[in-house]
């Protein structure tokens, strides 16, 4: 049988905050990508995969457990992740 396991409110706030900080920075590290030298894009790219697992535990607690506060952040963080996607594809393609 399956275990569900449920999420306490800290975590998910934790995890909406850090999402908004990574997401956040994405704009920034792109100014700086074009500076950094390989080793330094390889660590984010490595890096970046905590994000991405972090980003998808955060879509499954979103269809459970979220109060109306963090549901709306969660709505924005989806906003944000929409608008910086394409702009970090750019710079793991390179």
């Amino acid at each position: 049988m399956a275990q569900v396991v449920r999420s306490t409110a800290a975590e998910i706030d934790f995890l909406l905050s850090t999402l908004f900080d990574e997401w956040q920075d994405v704009t920034e590290l792109a100014h700086q990508w074009p500076t950094l030298d390989a080793a330094e894009k390889e660590d984010f790219q490595l890096e970046w995969t905590l994000t991405e697992e972090r980003l998808e535990r955060m879509r499954g607690i979103a269809s459970l457990d979220l109060t109306a506060t963090q549901r709306a952040r969660y709505c924005e963080l989806l906003k944000l992740v929409a608008q910086n996607r394409p702009v970090l594809e750019s710079l793991l393609r390179v």
